[in-house]
């Protein structure tokens, strides 16, 4: 039986392509926000910010938010050194309405560098870079698995010679 490689076409080449650079992507920037948020755990103070304002990005096409808006607060909150830090904050999920001055936030900042600040949560520390990492590792499987299909097996490239 002869296998006909897959990765004759143009087509699958620009598919591995994908695969691989997609991949990578998603490894990268796993990897760079796990290593933020283990920088951020190693000195996480929590407090609790007052908003102070908020800024707003257009939610996009297909965005969930009505008025076509997305809104980020922006908090101050005292370090512990005293430094008065206002900053934005990335929730990391949508937030429609627009944030209330004067309404407390948790946050969670780098004593080392309390410019470092985030909401608190699973998703914003390790569940979405970590969520990147696995998404890295199925696109390179796959990339793998598709160059694998297109070699044959190794007792049938022996009788070949």
């Amino acid at each position: 039986m002869t296998l006909t490689p897959p990765f004759r076409s143009g087509q699958v080449w620009l598919f591995l392509i994908f695969l691989v650079l997609g991949g990578l992507a998603f490894l990268i920037f796993g990897v760079i926000g796990m290593v933020q948020s283990a920088v951020i755990a190693e000195h996480a103070v929590h407090v609790d910010a007052v908003v102070v304002g908020s800024t707003r990005t257009p939610d996009g096409k297909y965005g969930s938010c009505d008025s076509g808006w997305v809104y980020s607060p922006v908090a101050r909150f005292t370090a512990t050194d005293g430094q008065v830090v206002t900053q934005e904050i990335d929730s990391g999920a949508e937030i429609c309405a627009k944030p209330v001055p004067g309404t407390k936030v948790p946050v969670v900042y780098d004593s080392q560098d309390p410019s470092q600040v985030t909401a608190p949560g699973f998703w914003n520390s390790y569940g979405g870079p970590g969520l990147m990492i696995v998404a890295g590792l199925i696109f390179g499987s796959i990339a793998t698995i598709v160059v694998r299909a297109g070699k044959p097996p190794a007792e049938e490239a022996a009788t070949r010679q």
